[in-house]
Order: C-alpha cells, then structure tokens, then sequence
C-alpha cells in the first residue's frame, strides 16, 4: 500500500503512513523501498512524532521494528533515545536501547553518544559519568550535557571544572554555567560569569550575546534574592546588564 502513495510526500501521505504504523501493518522490504521511503523513513517519522508527546508509544515502535527486522537508521535511533530522555525513570528500556546500540554499532557514532549521554544523564548520573568517560568523540553539546547533569546533582564545582576544561565554548556552555550557579542560590559567583561572558573577547569574537535562556536564568536569580553591588558593579550593571535585561524584558512582553 505504501509503494502507492505519492512522492514526494505530502501532509496526507505523512499522516497515512503513520496510520499504517501504528495499526501494526507490518513494512515488507518492497515498501521499504519505495519512491515514498526513499523521501521520508515512515517508522522514523512515525516514532519522531511520538517522541515528545507520547514517549512511550515511541519506544513501543522502536521495539516493534526490532520485531519486524526492519532496518534501523540513524534518525529512529535518535528520536527513541529522546523518548528515553522524556522517560527518566524507565531505566531498563534505556539499557536495553544502549545494547541495541552496541550490537548495531552505532555506539561510536558521535550524535547518537551525544544523544545515548543525554538519556543517561536525566536518568542514571553514574552511567553517565562513565559513559562521558569512555566516549573516544565528545562536542560542545556533550560538554554542555554534563555540566547541567552536575549542576542538577548540586556538584557546582565539578560542573565549573567541565566548562573550565571545554576545548570550546558556545553560547549553550555559559548559559548552562551560568544557570548552575543560579539554580544552586551562587548568585555571587553567577554574576560574575555574566560579565565575563559579555566582556569576553572570545564570546565577541563568536558573535554570541546572551539569549533568552542566559537573561532567563539572571533573572530568576535576582528574583530570589537582593544582590548587594559595589560601585563598579552598578556602573556595568547599568550600562550593560540593565540593558540586555530590558531588551529580554521587551521580547517577552514582560
């Protein structure tokens, strides 16, 4: 049925051939191959709708296609891992996707570690930690995943350690530092990032100026508490922090 719809896909196909995967039809490797898949994966498609919204279904399709031997693609892989993620306390069905992984060999692919580290890191902190270990690849996202992770344990300091060794820092690496010191009340020393990001030739360089989530994170800070600044403080608070936070203020309507 799937080798008669059209190409390339349409909004009717798409949502016709989630239909046929979730009402269990199975894809012999005729459809698998047809004009229509060579456009768009159905079973990718079908478990990346499901990811965010029903994690659980996601994974159910992760595991009918290892039922159905279909052949797994990089995308299915990355959307099951991001149900996992949506899903911390099912614990088992992450390891059973990490072994999946190992057998297929997509372990050492360096988006979909990245992705394995994430699930861990909303799950299981240790395995994380020792899955950050054994990665022979890392990226910036990587980096950015376990200073978050240590942050939520309230290890701030191992957190600084990670941004500190980064070979290379993004705008997502000092808003995640910055937010670990203020989720954890270190307002003292989260200010001080701010100005150092905003000062920083190497942010500049980058063309990286704070964004919703950086400005978002100060001032869920400064709601907190009333931080006491010398002169030169509210000199740079003034001239350049109030400024960023009126314009964030202006973009959210607040």
């Amino acid at each position: 049925m799937l080798t008669k719809l059209t190409t390339p896909p349409n909004r009717v196909s798409l949502a016709l051939a989630a239909a046929l995967v979730k009402q269990n039809i199975c894809f012999n490797h005729h459809s698998w191959n047809s004009p229509f898949t060579a456009h768009f994966n159905s079973w990718a498609f079908a478990i990346r709708k499901a990811a965010s919204s029903s994690p659980l279904k996601a994974l159910q399709l992760y595991s009918r296609m290892q039922r159905q031997a279909v052949p797994f693609d990089t995308f299915s892989i990355l959307f099951a891992l991001k149900s996992c993620t949506n899903l911390p306390h099912n614990i088992t069905i992450l390891r059973h996707i990490h072994a999946h992984l190992l057998k297929l060999g997509f372990s050492s692919h360096v988006y979909v570690a990245t992705s394995l580290l994430s699930a861990y890191a909303s799950s299981v902190f240790e395995d994380a930690c020792i899955l950050f270990d054994e990665m022979p690849l890392r990226n910036t996202v990587t980096w950015n995943i376990m200073i978050t992770a240590y942050s939520r344990q309230g290890d701030v300091t191992t957190a600084r350690i990670f941004f500190d060794r980064m070979p290379v820092r993004d705008l997502a690496s000092w808003s995640a530092m910055i937010a670990a010191y203020m989720d954890n009340s270190l307002w003292d020393q989260g200010l001080p990032l701010f100005r150092e990001m905003i000062m920083s030739r190497n942010v500049e360089n980058q063309c990286l100026n704070p964004d919703q989530l950086t400005l978002g994170s100060m001032l869920a800070g400064f709601r907190q508490v009333q931080v006491v600044l010398d002169a030169v403080s509210r000199r740079f608070t003034t001239e350049i922090y109030y400024r960023y936070i009126v314009k964030y203020q202006r973009q959210v309507g607040a």
